[in-house]
């Protein structure tokens, strides 16, 4: 998984017209309350978009300003502003799903690759990263376009799909015909013990994952994450973790989740 950079975009941020450069694990250093630009230049040639995707995860292709150029540059342009607030105990952060864009990355052979380009807040330290989401792949089925990785009862996301018909007709991509492929499977963790577990997903800008445990999947957020060599807390599907202990999640009115557990103490195995 790419975290930090990926061939062919660029991600830069800016405060005031100062822009603020990353070391190699995208740290940027502490930020104040205000606004960051985050920029992403496509290079040409490569086949990436950038969509917006609301609370019902309605899909819309953003717009390109390097359309509005004077002077028109080769690839795309894309600009959000990010706004960073102080919390209850003075902490800066950002907030999800505000503080990020997502590309649409398409292949020739029917692949798809999503990503998000983020200005990320933990505890007070802000992070430009890029990371992979999902990878899956499209097929042609009597001239429309099918994802099953999209078509089943927990990820059934029909908005996403029509905007990749429209992306792959627009690039003049015949899609693979549909012989019934089962869709991507799910990790599986075998021989897990009582204080380890596998890493399901993880969103860094969201700031949590999941994990498969003996007991069943359990929650796991970036603040119970040590990761040797990286200021930035992240995990990796297909890794292999120890955690200290299990809890129940905190939650609150604002702030919900799904999950009945969460792990705590978590280390790379």
């Amino acid at each position: 998984m790419d975290v930090f950079e990926k061939d062919g975009i660029s991600l830069q941020g800016s405060v005031d017209g100062n822009a603020l450069i990353p070391d190699s694990d995208g740290y940027v250093g502490k930020l104040s309350s205000g606004f960051v630009n985050i920029d992403i230049k496509i290079a040409e040639g490569h086949n990436v978009f950038c969509v917006v995707v609301d609370g019902k995860k309605n899909v819309n292709l953003k717009h390109d300003t390097a359309c509005d150029a004077e002077v028109v540059e080769p690839g795309r342009h894309y600009r959000m502003k990010i706004q960073i607030k102080q919390g209850l105990t003075g902490i800066f952060h950002t907030e999800y799903p505000n503080n990020n864009m997502r590309l649409v990355e398409i292949f020739d052979d029917g692949r798809v690759k999503m990503w998000e380009a983020s200005l990320v807040s933990q505890g007070g330290d802000f992070f430009l990263v890029i990371q992979e989401v999902y990878e899956f792949r499209c097929y042609d089925t009597g001239g429309v376009l099918c994802c099953p990785y999209f078509e089943t009862e927990f990820r059934s996301w029909p908005q996403l799909i029509l905007v990749l018909g429209r992306l792959f007709h627009s690039l003049g991509i015949d899609l693979p015909q549909w012989h019934g492929e089962l869709p991507e499977a799910d990790l599986l963790f075998e021989g897990l013990g009582q204080v380890t577990a596998g890493v399901l997903w993880f969103n860094v800008a969201q700031g949590i994952g999941a994990v498969q445990t003996r007991d069943g999947s359990a929650r796991v957020h970036w603040s119970q994450i040590t990761r040797n060599g990286s200021r930035l807390a992240y995990l990796v599907p297909g890794e292999t973790v120890q955690f200290t202990a299990m809890r129940t999640p905190y939650q609150t009115k604002a702030r919900k989740t799904s999950f009945s557990r969460e792990v705590v103490g978590v280390r790379l195995i």
